[in-house]
């Protein structure tokens, strides 16, 4: 009779990334949808100078959305680097990822925690301009 040993299956090691969005006055911001997406997930094709998808990432992006302080968190995310952008809940708020001078960018290691990075949700008016060109 032969006795196997039980076989475990193996599974990929995750971390998260967690913060509050808050506003620009420092207010809590909830039911915010927060994205973090892998900073590298598209790359230049070095023939067509194309993004394409780099093969060493089959994830793109995770949505979550912001609790009722404003707490975040991303969670079962593989290891790479990762662009965060929280998205208000208001007509005048801007998203942090467009509005921000430098997106938050945040390296995941494998199995890790990031450090508590907050995002700050602008308050502005997006104007609509239209050019004549008589």
């Amino acid at each position: 009779m032969l006795v196997l040993p039980p076989v475990s299956a193996q599974t990929a090691q995750t971390g998260q990334i967690s913060g509050v969005v808050q506003t620009d006055d420092g207010k809590a911001l909830r039911n915010a949808p927060v994205e973090c997406r892998v900073a590298n997930y598209y790359v230049g094709d070095p023939k067509t100078k194309r993004p394409v998808r780099n093969p060493a990432y089959t994830f793109q992006s995770r949505r979550v959305v912001s609790d009722s302080s404003g707490q975040y968190t991303c969670p079962q995310l593989p290891d790479g680097p990762y662009y965060l952008c929280a998205f208000g809940t208001q007509a005048n708020h801007l998203p942090s990822c467009l509005w921000n001078t430098v997106p938050e960018r945040v390296i995941m290691v494998t199995g890790g925690k990031s450090e508590a990075t907050n995002l700050i949700v602008k308050t502005g008016v997006l104007l609509r301009v239209r050019a004549n060109d008589a």
